[in-house]
């Protein structure tokens, strides 16, 4: 049977796992030699002090564990059952056992017989006592004649029949003649009639939607020209000349005149 470590040995056992890794890291391979020099070369050599508590430690985990499987490997103490026979030592004990079956054994009786009940009123042999038919009610009558009652019925549904169709108005054809005047339809030629009228007439709303379209463009346009007039090219080209002039002319007087000389 496996047995359960407690929380101190996983620890040890986890610290154990950690010195061996760090320890096997930090080994270097020397080849050791035979002949060893007692000369002093002043190394550190701490060697000794660690591989001592190292050793200490590791002879601890080692008794522990000793003591832990001595403790958990022994023979398990069962414990015992109380036993039917009472001491007559009182040690002191509260026991509570007497009363409280007590009054389990009051209601468990009070449950038995309310059961019993229950059952006597809902499991009682039903006695259906069966009723005997009362033949009280049957009068002697005397036989009806089916055939007389059948004629007056007869007579009087055609009386109200007559009055019926003399009360609606005369329908100009009937139904069935109606319905042989009309000629057979050939479902195929219809639906060709339709699909050409259909075409046609989404080609039409088609062109109405361009022509919608272009009107409101014009509309737009019209209406931009009216907001802003463009100036024609005649009138800019008056208003420079006109500006043109005045300048000119200004130039002119304020230039001075030159002295002619008449030669003779």
């Amino acid at each position: 049977m496996a047995v359960k470590r407690s929380q101190k040995t996983r620890k040890t056992a986890r610290r154990t796992k950690i010195v061996k890794r760090s320890t096997k890291k930090r080994k270097i391979i020397v080849k050791s030699s035979s002949s060893k020099d007692d000369r002093d070369f002043g190394k550190l050599t701490l060697r000794k002090h660690i591989n001592a508590n190292r050793n200490a430690n590791q002879e601890e985990i080692k008794e522990y564990e000793k003591k832990y499987l001595s403790r958990y490997k022994g023979p398990k103490t069962s414990a015992r059952k109380s036993s039917n026979m009472q001491s007559d030592v009182d040690l002191g004990k509260l026991n509570l056992g007497q009363y409280v079956n007590a009054k389990r054994k009051v209601k468990q009786d009070e449950i038995k017989e309310y059961e019993k009940k229950y059952l006597a009123r809902y499991k009682k042999p039903k006695d259906r006592s069966k009723k005997q038919k009362s033949y009280s009610y049957i009068i002697d009558e005397a036989k009806h004649d089916r055939k007389k009652e059948r004629k007056e019925y007869e007579k009087e549904y055609l009386t109200r029949y007559n009055k019926q169709q003399k009360a609606k108005p005369k329908k100009k054809q009937s139904k069935q003649l109606v319905l042989e005047l009309k000629p057979k339809r050939n479902i195929k030629q219809e639906r060709k009639e339709y699909e050409r009228k259909y075409v046609s007439k989404f080609k039409k709303l088609q062109k109405t939607k361009l022509k919608i379209a272009a009107l409101e463009q014009k509309l737009r346009l019209s209406q931009i020209e009216l907001e802003e007039p463009k100036p024609s090219t005649k009138q800019k080209r008056r208003e420079y000349e006109k500006e043109y002039i005045t300048r000119y002319s200004k130039q002119q007087k304020a230039k001075p005149k030159k002295k002619v000389f008449a030669i003779r």
